[in-house]
């Protein structure tokens, strides 16, 4: 049916995303525009998915990006102003124990990235 169509596109686009923001060379040759979009979205699609394990692939998608700049020697408070405070916001919801959840997620997988680079 299309809302299985609608869940297997959601679960494998995170996949495909990650591969385009692997390394510093691959984020490099993105343009800048196209890269704000991306974060953007990212953010605005964390922020409304309801499916744990595709919630976990977009953050793995956030820690590969974030690994990248990391990398690049680019600081993500430069390229990246808004996810700091967006996952900060998430972890500071007393109200929604999903938001908060997603939150400490998103903060383990920056840290688990930013040790990898």
């Amino acid at each position: 049916g299309d809302a299985v169509g609608t869940v297997q596109l959601r679960t494998f686009a995170p996949v495909l995303l990650r591969q385009l923001v692997a390394s510093p060379a691959k984020v490099g040759k993105l343009d800048k525009n196209v890269l704000e979009l991306l974060q953007n979205q990212v953010i605005n699609v964390l922020g409304k998915e309801t499916n744990s394990a595709i919630r976990t692939k977009l953050c793995h998608v956030v820690g590969s990006l974030v690994a990248s700049y990391e990398q690049a020697s680019v600081g993500i408070e430069q390229r990246w102003a808004n996810l700091l405070p967006f996952t900060l916001s998430l972890v500071n919801n007393t109200a929604d124990g999903k938001s908060r959840e997603l939150g400490l997620l998103l903060l383990s997988k920056l840290a688990e990235y930013a040790q990898l680079s």
